[in-house]
C-alpha cells in the first residue's frame, strides 16, 4: 500500500488540494474575501493547476498554429488560381472596352465621310526591320485591292501594298 501511495503522491496531492478547493468554493454560497486558510489553499494549487493546463495550453497552441492551418495551402492555392483566372478575364473585358471604342471612333469617321469601309484586324507583323508592315485578315475577296489606304481611329495607318483573297499586307 505504501508503494501505491508514492508512487501516485503527486496525483493525489492534486486531487487533495482540487476537492479542498470544491468545498470551499460550496461552503461559502457568496462571494466573499478568502479567508487564511482559502488564501493558502489556492496559493498552493494554482502551481498544479499551471502545470496541469500547461500542455493543453501547448496542444491548443499547436492545433491552431499548424494543424488547422493545413488546408489553408490548398485553399490559397485555389484562390491563386482563382485570382489568375479573374484577372485574364478583367484583362478581356478591358480590351472589348477598348475595341469597342475604336470601332465607336471608326463610326463616327465613316458617318461623317461617307466613306465605304471594311473592317478588318491584324494578324501578323513582319519581322523585317526595313519594313514596317502587317498582314491583315481581309483580302480581294471582301473588295481589297492594292494602292487603298488604310485607315483608323487616328488617322491613316497606311497603304495596301499587295493582296491575297483573304489577307493583304499593309506598308
Amino acid at each position: 500500500m505504501s508503494e501505491l501511495l508514492r508512487r501516485f503522491r503527486y496525483p493525489l496531492t492534486y486531487l487533495l488540494l482540487a476537492c479542498l478547493c470544491i468545498v470551499r468554493l460550496a461552503a461559502s454560497p457568496t462571494p466573499t474575501e478568502f479567508s487564511l486558510p482559502g488564501r493558502i489553499l489556492l496559493e498552493l494549487t494554482v502551481p498544479v493547476e499551471r502545470m496541469v493546463t500547461l500542455p493543453v495550453t501547448f496542444v491548443r497552441r499547436v492545433w491552431r498554429g499548424y494543424v488547422a492551418l493545413v488546408g489553408i495551402q490548398q485553399e490559397n492555392r485555389q484562390l491563386r488560381e482563382q485570382i489568375v483566372e479573374l484577372e485574364e478575364e478583367n484583362l478581356q473585358y478591358r480590351e472589348a472596352i477598348v475595341a469597342s471604342e475604336r470601332f465607336r471612333k471608326l463610326r463616327h469617321l465613316q458617318e461623317r465621310n461617307d466613306l465605304r469601309m471594311v473592317p478588318a484586324a491584324v494578324i501578323a507583323q513582319d519581322l523585317s526591320p526595313w519594313f514596317r508592315s502587317v498582314i491583315i485578315d481581309r483580302g480581294s475577296s471582301t473588295g481589297i485591292s492594292t494602292g487603298m489606304p488604310v485607315i483608323a481611329a487616328a488617322g491613316v495607318a497606311g497603304v495596301v501594298a499587295g493582296t491575297t483573297a483573304d489577307a493583304a499586307r499593309v506598308l
